[in-house]
């Protein structure tokens, strides 16, 4: 019976494959590496602490430089926070277009900023009859309402899956230097619930004239 020689691996080859071994190694540890941490990632961001710390500053960028609190609103499908933004028409009184509003809407748990949409009121004209002056004392009372069926705001979803949102304000609403957005989630499988504290202070607080 006739002996067969099979060739042997060389060093080289062993080498070669130990290498290919290696980098097929690396690059499925860098795959699952990288998975977890995009999970990691997206459990952190759905995290609501960190959601409500985007939230507050999504709304410290958009009202930076408001003057005041305005009042709040209460009504079976929302509750709302007017903020006098800015004195863009120099007046020392809030205007149509210097107005915005921390808007909680109950029905869907959402909180919401509703701020002016520049576009509308891009000319004189648009701006004369639009943006009229609001009586500080209670006339921003519906003023949203308004101006939301007119078109005239722009809307940014902040937080949503709550069961509630409150406003604290310190003082009268008009004198507060700072007030507080409370954010209750709505509650987890065993029942437990949470607030979350949005603390807001006033850089330049500025009372309107009356």
């Amino acid at each position: 019976m006739i002996a067969r020689h099979r060739p042997a691996f060389t060093v080289a080859e062993l080498l070669l494959s130990l290498a290919i071994l290696v980098f097929v190694g690396l690059g499925i540890a860098g795959v699952l590496a990288a998975t977890a941490s995009a999970l990691d990632d997206r459990a952190k961001f759905g995290d609501p602490s960190v959601l409500a710390a985007l939230a507050r500053t999504r709304v410290d960028a958009l009202t930076a430089g408001a003057r005041c609190v305005l009042g709040t609103e209460e009504s079976p499908t929302q509750r709302t926070l007017v903020l006098w933004l800015d004195d863009s028409r120099p007046s020392a009184t809030p205007h149509a277009s210097e107005l915005g509003y921390l808007r909680f809407d109950r029905t869907h748990g959402a909180l919401w900023l509703d701020l002016p949409d520049p576009s509308r009121r891009a000319t004189p004209s648009a701006m004369a009859r639009r943006d009229g002056e609001v009586e500080s004392e209670n006339g921003w009372r519906g003023f949203r309402d308004e101006e939301s069926t007119a078109g005239m705001l722009q809307s940014e979803l902040l937080f949503e899956g709550l069961a509630d949102c409150r406003f604290e304000l310190p003082r009268e609403a008009q004198r507060a230097e700072h007030f507080t957005v409370l954010l209750e989630l709505a509650p987890d499988a065993a029942h437990h619930s949470r607030i979350l504290t949005l603390p807001f202070a006033f850089e330049a607080h500025e009372v309107p004239v009356r």
